[in-house]
């Protein structure tokens, strides 16, 4: 039999390139950084000095990060399950890019873009308002349909940040 040998405990500290600083969220105490589903990479925001907030990554293997081209004005970033492309928030849209290069693709209208999430099956659930329910949109695009709905009976007046849940229907 083989011995188990107990998880490793990994520490690290993350911070913007020397010309960068980390962008403040949109609003406060909100993520602005993404770990890739294999653990392999850290996507976030930040800024050059003077200049507006982008997509970087940064593979954990390495101290260098990179800024995505196209990524201006980024928001909210979630990784694709396969860690290969990134979902954003940017100029009132729900894009995607490939981690490899490429120019962004919008997949819908989000004014005020609050969190997203993507799962196996190709589908990203996103809030793309402050005042409004959760959407759904095909990672590759088309229609958006309403995911959830507010009832103003409960209080409810938004809903933000979804997360699928491990069996990638639940959230």
């Amino acid at each position: 039999s083989k011995a188990v040998l107990p998880a490793a405990i990994v520490r690290f500290e993350v911070q913007p390139p020397a010309d960068a600083t980390l962008a403040p969220a949109p609003i406060a105490s909100a993520a602005q950084l993404a770990l890739s589903p294999d653990g392999r990479r850290l996507a976030f925001v930040a800024a050059r000095r003077r200049g507006v907030s982008q997509l970087w990554v940064r593979p954990l293997d390495s101290v260098e990060a990179q800024p995505l081209p196209g990524t201006d004005g980024a928001s909210f970033p979630f990784w694709s399950p396969d860690s290969e492309s990134l979902a954003f928030f940017a100029a009132g849209k729900l894009k995607t890019i490939d981690t490899a290069g490429g120019t962004p693709r919008v997949l819908a209208d989000a004014a005020t873009g609050r969190g997203g999430s993507w799962n196996t099956d190709g589908n990203i659930a996103f809030a793309g308002s402050i005042n409004g329910p959760l959407s759904l949109v095909a990672a590759s695009g088309g229609v958006v349909t309403p995911l959830t709905a507010l009832d103003p009976a409960e209080g409810a007046l938004s809903h933000y940040f979804p997360q699928f849940l491990p069996d990638g229907r639940h959230f």
